[in-house]
């Protein structure tokens, strides 16, 4: 599941497809090369039963690739299939409808792509329209989950109330979808909202996170975890907030720890100090690695000098990527940390 280079990962088969590596690549995680079929034979692709779990995230990556007309009208239509493998894979493509396209628009564009950006734009808020009628009457948990991620994907924001509904579901990949929803959905809130009502969906979604971050599934504490810690919080202080990222550092998947970590770095709390001093340098991946250090330029202690030394060393002059840390970045840190040792 890749959504930014600001959150977790997670891929689980074809739920969250990620449309910066497998099928989008044009190179065949199966037995078929997607990119070489046309618009109608990659929906009568998902439509086949012939095609492994490999087969089926390629051809969705390549069908929201795409985002064309026809295959918002065969999705469209599918999404009220029999079958919700069917209907699943509908749901992703109107998930994603047009959104790797928008993202990737130039500064100055074409008429061309203007009137492609309208039609995009368009087109995303019926595929959106289209996802809350079928959130009323879907029955199957699975598509539920892409259903509730694509929305949250879309930032909707008057389901909420509905969506925090789902948290208590059997599935893990439906309260998945709703850890990873809420806190874009609460966003758009929090920009259209005041008052009680603000305050009251802001506790609501907060306590439901809170609740998620204690989920036995992985994924489910991931997502709910990197909310809370960076998305959620607007003043940074919430004291629930900070037990629950604090009761999670000893979390053993150490992406999590870092993301704990972080959060609380962030907002000044001390006791993440020690955390932080052991996963700096560590066996993390990049974009965990950026946190900690970016938690090290927060915490601004004299103690994490050693480790930033280390890390400004063992990483090159023009290393660094939109996740991993630049020399540039652990220098900051650094600068901090050093000024710090001489107050």
């Amino acid at each position: 599941m890749q959504e930014s280079s600001s959150g977790p990962l997670s891929n689980n088969g074809q739920f969250y497809v990620d449309l910066q590596s497998g099928g989008s690549s044009g190179e065949a995680s199966g037995s078929l090369d997607a990119q070489r079929l046309s618009a109608d034979q990659l929906m009568d692709a998902l439509l086949s039963i012939d095609f492994d779990d490999q087969d089926v995230e390629e051809i969705l990556a390549e069908a929201i690739r795409r985002s064309s007309p026809t295959i918002f009208d065969r999705a469209k239509v599918m999404l009220a299939h029999s079958s919700p493998r069917v209907r699943q894979s509908a749901a992703e493509i109107m998930g994603n409808f047009g959104l790797e396209q928008l993202s990737s628009q130039d500064t100055m564009p074409t008429s061309a792509q203007v009137h492609n950006v309208s039609y995009l734009e368009r087109t995303r808020r019926q595929a959106v329209s289209y996802m809350v009628e079928r959130l009323n009457s879907e029955p199957d948990p699975e598509v539920l989950a892409s259903i509730v991620a694509g929305l949250g994907r879309n930032g909707v924001s008057g389901l909420v109330e509905q969506v925090v509904g789902y948290a208590t579901s059997e599935s893990p990949r439906l309260r998945e979808a709703v850890a990873f929803a809420l806190p874009t959905m609460m966003s758009n809130v929090q920009l259209n909202t005041s008052g009680d009502e603000l305050d009251e969906t802001y506790e609501m979604v907060k306590n439901t996170l809170v609740e998620l971050a204690g989920d036995p599934y992985e994924p489910v504490r991931e997502w709910a975890l990197f909310a809370l810690a960076e998305m959620l919080d607007p003043a940074m202080g919430d004291k629930d907030v900070i037990d629950c990222l604090f009761g999670h550092l000893d979390e053993s998947n150490l992406e999590i720890r870092a993301e704990c970590a972080y959060g609380l770095a962030i907002r000044g709390v001390r006791d993440s100090l020690a955390c932080v001093e052991s996963l700096l340098g560590g066996q993390l991946d990049d974009r965990s690695q950026r946190i900690m250090v970016e938690a090290a330029s927060a915490l601004g202690h004299p103690s994490l000098i050693r480790s930033l030394e280390r890390l400004y060393d063992q990483t090159d002059q023009d290393q660094g990527d939109a996740l991993g840390p630049s020399r540039e970045l652990i220098g900051q840190a650094l600068e901090r940390c050093r000024q710090a040792s001489t107050i």
